[in-house]
């Protein structure tokens, strides 16, 4: 299932038009191309015309662009259908904040010492994801629900919503698209408000996330609820018929799926 830009009163999309889930890195790659692009066209014009005296070629991108094409991933990267919602559900965390003292606090003899905090920061550092996951994803709602009250009250107005809010909030009209987009497809799925991942990981599997959701209802029940107890959702029927596995990370797991 993909999300029509027109829904979400986008505009259409025309000829180089973002249409892909780039990441913000991603696309600063691209716009740093563009514009070596434009300055190589410009310089080749200056010393056709005025020869090569004191001319200094522009400078490349650090990063190669074939770093973004497809065959350069690996392709442990590339998860769909139930791979990806293996990977989702290992991220799914109940983290608590812990505060990381600064290493100048702690100053460690030995990497033990250090190891001890690298643990626990890390803990820290998923909760501050999937704090801000779940941040993003119900601001992205408000973000939609106040587009649907400008587009009614603003009728013959010659503001735009990207003026609108731009005005009122300061916040880039790109960054609008991308939290409306992730709400849109995922806002009633709440267990992804449970999610260690950044909010740019999620938007850039976006796609994939919405394929998976569409392709199986256990999978799509199972996202839906957040804090709701196994046994309810098996005696609702959420999560169909499972057959029992073995190990913890089955028994930890909500989600046991039939196939093996």
């Amino acid at each position: 299932m993909c999300i029509d830009d027109q829904l979400l009163g986008l505009p259409l999309v025309d000829s180089g038009t973002q249409v892909y889930n780039w990441s913000d890195q991603q696309l600063e790659i691209i716009a740093e191309h563009r514009q070596y692009i434009k300055d190589m066209e410009m310089f080749l014009k200056d010393i056709e015309i005025t020869g090569p005296d004191g001319k200094k070629i522009p400078k490349k991108p650090k990063t190669d662009i074939a770093a973004l094409l497809n065959n350069n991933r690996k392709t442990s990267d590339k998860l769909s259908g139930v791979k990806l919602n293996d990977y989702l559900q290992k991220n799914i965390t109940d983290a608590v904040f812990i505060h990381l003292p600064s290493v100048s606090e702690v100053n460690p003899k030995t990497l033990n010492d250090a190891l001890k905090h690298l643990k626990t920061g890390y803990e820290s550092l998923r909760e501050s994801n999937k704090r801000n996951l779940y941040v993003s994803l119900d601001y992205g709602m408000w973000l939609n629900k106040a587009f649907t009250l400008f587009s009614v009250e603003n009728m013959g107005n010659a503001v735009t919503w990207k003026e609108w809010i731009a005005k009122e909030i300061g916040i880039q009209d790109r960054y609008v698209r991308k939290l409306r987009k992730v709400a849109t497809a995922l806002g009633q799925y709440t267990r992804f408000r449970d999610l260690a991942l950044s909010f740019s990981e999620v938007y850039t599997r976006l796609k994939e996330i919405e394929c998976m959701l569409a392709g199986d209802n256990e999978i799509a029940e199972y996202w839906k609820h957040s804090s709701t107890p196994v046994s309810d959702l098996r005696k609702s029927g959420a999560l169909g018929k499972v057959r029992p596995r073995y190990g913890v990370q089955y028994r930890s797991n909500p989600y046991m799926r039939k196939h093996k």
